[in-house]
């Protein structure tokens, strides 16, 4: 376990009164603990180039890079690292994918409190697990569940798949997985074929469905239970609102 002056934490999000609350937070549990933070993951990318951090913390819907690849950039970089997802978004997809990285919290902004986030950070801190109770069901539901499409597909086939369904052309998708088209063809006939459907169509709503390609949207949607906590300029103290959710701040742009 860390002593707290030994804890260096990152984290990555968009929004900034969300990434200054979450900042605030921090400071007022772990005084002693350093943590900086970056609004997108290129920045994030450079800071942990260039530094040791102990925890990591991310957004997963941050837009300029794949949050998956910048936390796995982050094990590259600090394999020890403890990382904490946190997303308005729990799919299929997202669990497979938080399934290959030693992601050890999940905290699910729709329905999570500031208190929740203290106890997925107070968790990994002592070489726990901290996982959103929607998270772990829908966890079970895919194990339990024979069709799902990480028991239908290969790997590579759901590689193949997320950028069939962005949508990218097998030209593209070669040049991307440095395979040949050819095997691209081959890979579209097998997922189509495993997966029952008959063209692409139904391919991207079968994706869609189960959060392997998201639908674009401008503003992130509010939490039915937020938790949203605001600075008071007279103490400097974080003043919870009516509603207790941090999570509740929606996103522009």
């Amino acid at each position: 376990m860390l002593q707290p002056g030994e804890m260096k934490i990152l984290i990555v999000e968009e929004h900034t009164v969300l990434r200054d609350t979450m900042l605030k937070l921090l400071s007022d549990w772990f005084p002693s603990a350093a943590a900086e933070s970056a609004d997108n993951g290129t920045a994030a990318v450079q800071l942990l180039r260039s530094n040791a951090f102990t925890h990591l913390v991310i957004d997963l819907q941050i837009t300029d890079l794949d949050a998956f690849d910048v936390a796995a950039f982050a094990v590259k970089c600090t394999p020890d690292i403890r990382i904490i997802a946190t997303t308005f978004l729990c799919d299929e997809y997202t669990v497979y994918r938080v399934g290959k990285l030693p992601i050890r919290g999940f905290v699910d902004k729709r329905m999570s409190t500031r208190f929740n986030f203290h106890q997925a950070i107070a968790n990994v801190e002592v070489d726990l697990a901290y996982y959103s109770p929607s998270f772990q069901r829908l966890k079970a539901e895919c194990a339990e569940n024979q069709d799902s499409f990480d028991k239908i597909l290969s790997e590579r086939e759901i590689e193949v798949l997320a950028l069939l369904a962005v949508p990218f052309n097998d030209t593209e998708i070669a040049g991307k997985l440095r395979i040949a088209e050819g095997t691209v063809e081959k890979h579209r006939f097998n997922i189509l074929k495993k997966l029952g459907l008959n063209s692409t169509t139904e391919l991207i709503r079968f994706a869609r469905s189960r959060g392997i390609i998201q639908p674009l949207v401008s503003v992130r949607p509010a939490a039915s239970v937020a938790w949203t906590t605001l600075q008071d300029s007279r103490s400097g103290s974080l003043e919870k609102l009516e509603s207790p959710s941090l999570f509740s701040v929606g996103k522009a742009g």
